[in-house]
């Protein structure tokens, strides 16, 4: 499990990386992922939505877009992959 200093790398990475990009599709393929919505409605609420800001909170995520606040944790592996398209899940590794 990553520690901070790494989780505040990443996000450093990611904000410079993907800070205002548009999301075009998501896609979960772990329905408890979603804690507050169907998995499915998380994926379309995100649809046009561009990633504003990003935040920490100790070793979890966070990003803001338009309408909404989203939290992640890096869990074991500490990584997020960046992907022009949506694949279907070849390593476990992958869940959204």
């Amino acid at each position: 499990m990553p520690e901070a200093p790494e989780v505040q790398t990443v996000l450093s990475t990611l904000e410079h990386q993907i800070k205002g990009v548009k999301i075009l599709k998501a896609k979960i393929y772990h329905e408890k992922l979603s804690a507050n919505m169907e998995a499915e409605t998380m994926c379309e609420s995100l649809k046009g939505q561009s990633i504003e800001s990003f935040f920490r909170i100790g070793k979890y995520l966070g990003f803001e877009t338009q309408d909404y606040d989203w939290i992640c944790h890096l869990r074991m592996e500490g990584k997020f992959y960046l992907m022009d398209a949506i694949p279907e899940p070849k390593d476990k590794h992958i869940h959204a």
